[in-house]
């Protein structure tokens, strides 16, 4: 796999105000090596669609692998990516401790995969952010912490996230789509 935008292994890094579209992730901050722990990115105002496997990606790829903590990703736009349906969503969470996920819109495409989180994800916070996908709320797919969930209410139930997030169409602006 790989990202349009990528930090590995790096600390105190602002990733803002970027359009990746076409790649095979769209944002990945991640932690590759035995040991390492990326921490303090920020990854702020992007604009993030139609890319092959996920939207944003964060974490190390196993337990194995490196950890990332105390990161923000904030006002993000991650729209129809996943459009090889691979079911890791417009959020995939990988190997990461402690990050803080608000106030961004994750709209699926047609397979309605919005998220996939691991088990080994522990102590992130999700809230303040919009979910959609045009079969609706009770059709929405999450995974989280390995397990499946459909539905949105069902999600944030099991979950304990996202208590402050919505779900509904939001109104933004990327350039007009292009076909796979």
């Amino acid at each position: 796999y790989a990202a349009g935008i990528y930090v590995d292994g790096g600390s105190n890094i602002l990733v803002e105000d970027n359009v990746v579209t076409g790649c095979n992730l769209g944002i990945e901050v991640g932690a590759e090596n035995k040991g390492t722990v990326t921490r303090n990115i920020t990854v702020r105002n992007n604009r993030i669609w139609l890319n092959q496997k996920a939207g944003i990606v964060f974490g190390g790829y196993d337990a194995k692998t490196g950890r990332v903590q105390d990161c923000l990703f904030e006002s993000n736009i991650c729209y129809h990516n996943d459009t090889h349906e691979d079911r890791n969503g417009e959020l995939w969470i990988q190997w990461a401790s402690n990050n803080t996920v608000k106030r961004n819109i994750f709209w699926a495409g047609r397979e309605a995969m919005l998220m996939q989180s691991v088990a080994g994800a522990k102590g992130n916070i999700l809230d303040e952010n919009t979910w959609f996908t045009e079969s609706g709320p009770d059709e929405a797919n999450f995974t989280w912490m390995d397990h499946e969930i459909t539905g949105f209410d069902t999600y944030r139930k099991l979950s304990g996230q996202d208590v402050n997030s919505r779900f509904e169409k939001a109104a933004i602006a990327l350039p007009a789509e292009k076909a796979d």
